[in-house]
């Protein structure tokens, strides 16, 4: 044993006889009470809360908690006993014996104020707020000047949304003790709860003239500026501080997060090279960067910082990820199929791995290669949605369509509340010609989610193609649009209604919107093509027939339409 060790094992032992010798003179309550702890009786207590000490070093909590009631039992009156289980107890989870512990310590010094603010602490814990605040209120009642019950019971009304409330504890605090930093912090966070935006700025300019290094000060701070979009304030607040502490590399990660939320690319990745100029091991920095190389589609760069992050992290499924899909952009599939193969199982990226993989596989005509990649998958435990609905998709192509249906609905046994798998069913039926069972599928996705674009436009296209219910197809179309208003498909589907309700100059304008958006869709094209065709406008309507041909040659119902306009 260390000579550090004992040492701190025989002053904890003189202080715990110290207090044992001195054992409180019990209230008058006309409650029988143990008698004080005999000389012998402390001394017993004392080796047995050695041997708690020793064993709460070493972690074996459950010997700790057994060696202090044993010595807790030798000497009941002791306060410092009883503290220091209660704190034992609640290590270990145990509130309501540490609660009994408290009271029970109570009882024989009512007095004792931070016996009152552990039991108020505890009550916390146990969400009892009602119990908390008199707590706190007792100890204020017991010791005007406590200044941690007015910090506790201030943050407790903060927490309870009575922020008026809070104010006032905060401003007696400060009263008492004006420069409190903790109560000053607090105070500033409050009054901007309440908007009160001038007074809070004050406050938290304050606290951090009090203690400059106060971290959550000045991230509240520019975070305080930033919903007020005082930009320049929020950079200037980070600035100062990393100009104060230089070497605080957490607050310059924050001021390149908050840049990257201003969509200011250039000053976030300046802030990330001035951190790795500081530590060029930080594997984070060099994912965020490869990120943002990323978003801006510099993607050799992007994959120069993810390599170097996996030197750092070599098997961190994210950087792994994001290199893949590097290298998918500048069409280095093998490339980013090996890399995909590195993802574990256990990952959370590991099915969205396994459909990136089976996409690159369909798109080199290998779709029996991608059904095998995803329902590997699936038969490794993997049980995500997206693996239920792509797989369905894919089977869905190959006109698989019983299997399809069948992998869906054992998708939905394992998420019986997801909306994607619904979806997906519904669009299965429609290709299956089951158009009720579709549309009470798509119903039951807005069930589950009211703002689902999607199926709002499915429902309101499938009645314009049928021609059917065209009110109600407007008005569910009018919200997806609204959810979605530059999707391409939707505004299609808004043009069609009206085509179908004869209404051909709106049809027109959405229609024409549509085909801007998605130039390479024959359908939306042809679509185009009929409204210009029913308007009289015949050579518009010839350029959109045959630029849909060219999309789609082997359409005869195309020619024959470009056949029937004549020359």
């Amino acid at each position: 044993m260390h000579n550090t060790l004992i040492v701190k094992i025989l002053l904890t032992f003189s202080v715990f006889l110290a207090l044992g010798g001195c054992a409180l003179v019990p209230p008058e309550s006309g409650r029988a009470l143990p008698d004080r702890a005999s000389s012998a009786s402390a001394s017993s207590a004392g080796y047995h809360y050695i041997l708690g000490v020793l064993a709460a070093m070493d972690g074996r909590l459950d010997d700790a908690i057994g060696e202090l009631e044993t010595a807790f039992q030798e000497d009941p009156l002791s306060p410092y006993l009883m503290k220091e289980l209660a704190s034992l107890y609640v290590e270990k989870g145990e509130i309501t014996k540490a609660i009994d512990l408290c009271k029970q310590a109570l009882v024989y010094d009512p007095g004792d104020t931070e016996v009152y603010l552990i039991l108020g602490n505890l009550y916390i814990t146990m969400k009892d707020y009602k119990k908390a605040l008199r707590t706190y209120k007792k100890v204020i009642e017991l010791d005007p000047d406590n200044i941690p019950a007015y910090l506790y019971m201030g943050t407790l009304y903060a927490e309870s949304g009575r922020y008026d409330d809070s104010v006032k504890v905060f401003a007696l605090l400060l009263e008492k003790d004006p420069g409190n930093v903790l109560g000053t912090y607090y105070m500033a966070k409050v009054l901007a709860e309440l908007k009160r935006y001038e007074e809070a700025e004050r406050y938290f300019l304050e606290t951090l003239s009090l203690k400059p290094s106060l971290e959550a000060a000045l991230i509240d701070l520019a975070q305080f500026y930033e919903r007020q979009k005082k930009f320049k304030q929020a950079v200037t607040a980070y600035q100062d501080f990393i100009q104060r502490h230089p070497s605080r590399v957490n607050i310059r990660i924050r001021l390149g997060e908050f840049y990257l939320r201003q969509g200011n690319y250039e000053a976030a990745e300046q802030t990330f090279r001035e951190i790795l100029s500081i530590d060029d091991s930080n594997k984070d920095i060099h994912f965020t960067l490869g990120l943002i190389y990323y978003e801006r589609r510099n993607h050799q760069a992007a994959i120069e910082e993810f390599k170097k992050g996996l030197i750092l992290a070599p098997s961190d499924p994210k950087i792994l990820y994001f290199l893949a899909s590097a290298y998918e952009e500048i069409h280095e599939s093998k490339k980013a199929m090996e890399i995909y193969e590195k993802i574990p199982p256990d990952s959370d990226l590991y099915a969205n791995t396994r459909i990136r993989m089976a996409i690159l596989l369909k798109e080199e005509g290998q779709t029996d290669l991608a059904i095998g990649i995803v329902r590997e998958a699936l038969s490794k435990g993997k049980k995500a949605p997206n693996l239920y609905t792509y797989l369905a998709a894919l089977y869905s192509e190959k006109q698989l369509y019983p299997e399809a249906e069948s992998l869906l609905q054992e998708g939905l046994k394992e998420f019986p509340q997801n909306s994607e798998l619904y979806y997906g069913l519904g669009e299965l039926y429609s290709k299956m010609d089951r158009f009720e069972e579709s549309i009470r599928t798509m119903r039951h996705v807005l069930e589950l989610n009211p703002d689902h674009a999607e199926a709002l436009n499915f429902i309101g296209y499938s009645y314009a193609e049928k021609g059917i219910h065209l009110h109600e197809a407007e008005s569910l179309i009018r919200k997806a649009l609204a959810l979605k208003p530059d999707n391409g498909y939707i505004l299609d589907s808004m043009g069609w209604v009206y085509f179908k309700m004869n209404r051909i100059e709106q049809a027109i304008r959405y229609l024409k919107q549509a085909s801007l958006l998605i130039p390479d869709d024959p359908t939306i094209a042809e679509h185009l093509g009929d409204a210009y065709r029913k308007l009289g406008q015949m050579k518009e309507a010839r350029e959109s027939y045959e630029r849909a041909l060219k999309l789609s040659p082997e359409n005869s119902s195309l020619r024959k339409k470009i056949e029937q306009l004549g020359h």
